[in-house]
């Protein structure tokens, strides 16, 4: 009886690294895995939103102005850089603390 062809175990486990790096990168260029450049991107633009609040004085207390209704950070940003578009969430994220309405 022939013996059939064998392969050695280092080279099976080269090979099986190989195909998971592969799998990785090809994650990364398509932006399967989360962290990709859409999250970035939508970083960027909360950073853009929160710095003309910032400017408008929007931190200021009493300043009356509303980030995500004012259309500073629009919802979809909000939602996407920090997983809320609550009124509240967006100011503490910009602005470093929390800010209350006293009526």
């Amino acid at each position: 009886m022939k013996k059939g062809i064998s392969i050695s175990t280092n080279t099976l486990i080269y090979f099986m690294i190989a195909i998971i790096v592969f799998l990785v990168l090809v994650a990364f260029i398509f932006n399967i895995v989360p962290g990709g450049s859409s999250t970035l991107k939508c970083q960027a633009d909360l950073r853009s939103g929160c710095n003309k609040f910032i400017t408008a004085g929007g931190c200021n207390e009493g300043s009356g102005l509303s980030i995500v209704t004012d259309d500073y950070v629009d919802a979809e940003t909000a939602r996407c850089a920090l997983g809320s578009d609550d009124e509240n969430v967006v100011k503490e994220a910009c602005c470093g603390k929390t800010t209350t309405t006293t009526i």
